[in-house]
């Protein structure tokens, strides 16, 4: 087996079911109410795909930026706060050591990348980013304000990004990624309400076998 670790610093670690939560730079209640949020999202049979409990998931928290920055790979987005690397289940998470409930939003939408793309070898495809990172946002809770504001102004000056366009890589500055994040999770929102998660479900079932987008939607 590979295993990845920054050994840059004397990580604490605790275990939760298929979780291993890694950190140096916050407390331990912080710490808990993180691994119990990661453990209850990747878990949690509510989810629209099924988790892929093959292997433990490490995730490694920081609470510093230059330390964050500093294991990140070369030209990555100044505004990712989170990375998740399905094929070596692998999560790296920046966090405010003052705002828990900051950090929980974060793990839930990365564990939701992990569910998402830690996929078995009869999928084929990708999903488009937009519903991908749509997922991610919904189950981080409530529509966060800053994201809402940035929807309504782009809706106001009519600069929202075409969906064909959010199927693919997110814009480079963190204004327009906000509001691209912003918009894939209204998307989402919107087809729950809608159509509901059993369609949402078959979407992404479709999607991921390959369909294109047009058949994937009239199905």
């Amino acid at each position: 087996d590979l295993t990845l670790a920054d050994p840059r610093y004397r990580w604490h670690q605790q275990v939760l079911g298929v979780i291993q939560l890694h950190w140096h730079d916050v407390d331990d209640a912080f710490a808990n109410a993180v691994l119990d949020t990661a453990y209850s999202t990747f878990t949690s049979p509510n989810q629209l795909v099924a988790s892929q409990s093959s292997g433990p998931i490490n995730v490694f928290m920081y609470g510093r930026l230059a330390d964050f920055r500093g294991v990140l790979g070369v030209g990555s987005q100044e505004w990712v706060g989170g990375q998740t690397f399905p094929e070596y289940r692998v999560v790296l998470l920046l966090v405010s050591p003052t705002d828990v409930a900051g950090a929980q939003r974060s793990i839930a939408h990365e564990m939701i990348h992990m569910r998402l793309d830690a996929v078995d070898e009869g999928t084929v495809a990708p999903l488009p980013t937009w519903l991908d990172e749509g997922l991610a946002m919904v189950a981080e809770g409530d529509t966060q304000p800053v994201f809402q504001q940035a929807l309504d102004q782009a809706n106001r000056d009519h600069h929202l990004i075409s969906i064909q366009s959010l199927s693919g890589s997110f814009p480079e500055t963190s204004a327009e990624a906000t509001v691209a994040y912003a918009e894939s999770e209204s998307l989402v929102r919107y087809f729950l309400k809608t159509y509901g998660q059993e369609k949402l479900a078959t979407l992404i079932a479709d999607l991921r076998q390959g369909l294109s987008a047009d058949d994937a939607f009239q199905n």
